[in-house]
């Protein structure tokens, strides 16, 4: 648990800021003048916001302590890298000469941050994106969800066929994590 709290980038998020990322459920329902160190969390089809560091620690967490004992096509239950890659800039990739790589990260469980999945037991999917700072790689965002068709387009290295769709891959490299 300490290497993610580690090697996480806290950004500062002012608790009088409005819009997205929304602000640290820390900062309370009022605008207020402090300022919370926060990662940045995303998830699946939904808004982005600030995590303080409790909340990202429960949120991963969460995810290390998945234990299902089934398996699917993506493999076991237990979590575990699955794959990392750099997108291409039209799905959100680096632009060039940018050092962005996320790593993919899996499980099997009826656990979800914020009580349990709507799909239990489910397949869920951490995007860890991490970002070279000069010094060190640290995970600069994070993305999660359980959605299948999200789920295929992170873990099939073909992006589930968007290339198709969209007229351009979603990965610029994929590998698989063995």
């Amino acid at each position: 648990m300490q290497f993610f709290l580690d090697n996480t980038r806290f950004e500062d998020f002012p608790c009088d800021r409005a819009g997205f990322p929304a602000r640290p459920k820390t900062c309370g329902q009022a605008f207020n003048s402090a300022v919370i160190p926060a990662a940045h969390i995303m998830r699946f089809n939904s808004d982005d916001y600030g995590a303080d560091r409790a909340e990202y620690e429960q949120l991963i967490q969460t995810f290390l302590s998945s234990s299902a004992t089934s398996s699917d096509g993506y493999g076991d239950g237990h979590p575990h890298l699955y794959s990392y890659g750099i997108r291409t800039a039209r799905f959100g990739g680096p632009s060039p000469g940018g050092d962005i790589v996320e790593a993919l990260a899996t499980a099997i469980s009826d656990q979800f941050p914020g009580g349990t999945s709507p799909y239990s037991p489910h397949r869920w999917l951490v995007d860890f994106q991490t970002a070279y700072d000069g010094q060190r790689w640290l995970i600069d965002g994070i993305t999660y969800g359980a959605d299948p068709a999200n789920l295929a387009l992170h873990l099939d290295a073909t992006g589930a066929g968007r290339e198709v769709e969209t007229g351009g891959p979603v990965w610029q490299f994929w590998q698989r994590w063995e």
